[in-house]
């Protein structure tokens, strides 16, 4: 004997496709936005910072061939970093640069358009010490240009036009 439900209940059980999709949409919306928040509260917590500093001490150490201090790295999301406690040493093992603080007052969400937006740079108790070295008269700073300069291309035919705009309104020094 096979008991047949009646049709009603049948298409009761089934839900339209439509529904089905628009509640997995919103699960992944919601899903997405909510790590996104995550994201943004963990990168101002101190361990995540401190992770970040150690990496770019690495990162740089790696990239310059040379020693690269940072004590302490700062983010504010989405408007400033700070670097304290900053030492770079040049190629002749002499300090390039050592220092108190470097603020860097930054639109970070401007940079998803290619543009740097710099509202003001900061800089507290440093001391650089620039000089030429003989015997072709380039900055003790020249091998950090180099690390991060692109390498040359043979030119194209074609112009690229999505070039990165940077704008840099204030510097101050302090001491």
């Amino acid at each position: 004997m096979i008991h047949m439900e009646p049709k009603d209940e049948v298409t009761k059980k089934k839900k339209p496709l439509i529904s089905v999709l628009a509640k997995i949409l919103v699960w992944i919306l919601g899903s997405s936005i909510f790590l996104i928040i995550l994201i943004l509260i963990l990168i101002q917590t101190s361990f995540v910072q401190n992770f970040a500093r150690k990496k770019v001490v690495n990162y740089l150490e790696n990239k310059l061939h040379t020693q690269v201090e940072i004590g302490k790295l700062s983010v504010k999301f989405p408007t400033t970093l700070s670097l304290q406690h900053v030492f770079f040493e040049d190629q002749s093992k002499d300090t390039l640069l050592f220092g108190g603080e470097m603020k860097v007052d930054i639109n970070m969400l401007k940079l998803i358009r290619n543009e740097i937006e710099i509202k003001e740079i900061s800089l507290n108790n440093m001391v650089v010490k620039v000089k030429r070295l003989p015997p072709d008269s380039t900055f003790n700073f020249q091998f950090i240009v180099d690390a991060f300069n692109s390498p040359k291309a043979t030119p194209k035919s074609k112009s690229n036009t999505s070039s990165m705009q940077m704008n840099v309104n204030r510097i101050l020094v302090n001491k």
